[in-house]
């Protein structure tokens, strides 16, 4: 059966005859849309990290991306969705981010604690470099935003690092606890560093370091 083509509103649509509409979309439109979306998005981690949780609107975002506030609705159906998807986008960046970093140094000649070290420290710095992503990103976590859908798509992306660090480690060893465990720590450390509680040194980061190490050192 033919297929008959329109375009509407920069968008083509395939309407099956006799069959279900499927939409379809330009490629260079979609990659204009992907760039409109993640401009929206950085909204929303620089809204966050400047007011806080309580400082997001839609009007927030559209004012930061200089456009009008129904414009977000081409986009996103509500807060709570941008919210998530801009979680879920930070936190597979950051997945992907230690575990190319574990794939760099694994095999570096050099001794376990070393390697260690320098993974951690790279992490951290990663970090402390995007500074508003991490305020965003903790804000997030332990706000009301983080439902149990939300925190199980985001106990798969920890499970990748788990995995990849898993032969490190002796079978019997619950590396997903240890991942988590080891998450959680860095995420307490952040927010006492954005937080003003403790500065940024080479003191206090291998301070922070020989704590995480012993505490690894000791599943081995």
């Amino acid at each position: 059966m033919a297929d008959i083509v329109v375009k509407s509103s920069g968008l083509l649509k395939k309407y099956n005859i006799g069959g279900e509409d499927v939409p379809t979309v330009k490629k260079s439109n979609r990659n204009t849309i992907d760039v409109q979306r993640q401009r929206l998005l950085d909204g929303v981690v620089n809204v966050v990290a400047q007011d806080g949780m309580s400082g997001l609107s839609m009007r927030a975002v559209a004012d930061y991306a200089g456009e009008k506030e129904m414009y977000l609705y081409r986009f996103f159906d509500s807060k709570t969705t941008m919210l998530s998807e801009t979680f879920l986008r930070s936190d597979r960046d950051i997945v992907d981010k230690i575990v190319s970093e574990y794939a760099e140094i694994k095999d570096v000649n050099l001794p376990f604690r070393d390697r260690l070290y320098r993974l951690l420290d790279n992490c951290w710095q990663y970090a402390i470099e995007a500074r508003d992503t991490g305020v965003f990103y903790v804000r997030y976590y332990y706000s009301k935003f983080l439902t149990p859908a939300i925190r199980a798509r985001h106990d798969a992306n920890l499970s990748e690092v788990a995995d990849a660090v898993r032969s490190q480690f002796p079978i019997t060893t619950d590396v997903d606890y240890l991942v988590n465990f080891l998450f959680a720590a860095f995420l307490a450390r952040f927010m006492d560093f954005s937080s003003g509680a403790i500065e940024d040194n080479e003191k206090t980061r291998n301070q922070f370091y020989r704590m995480l190490c012993k505490i690894i050192v000791s599943y081995k």
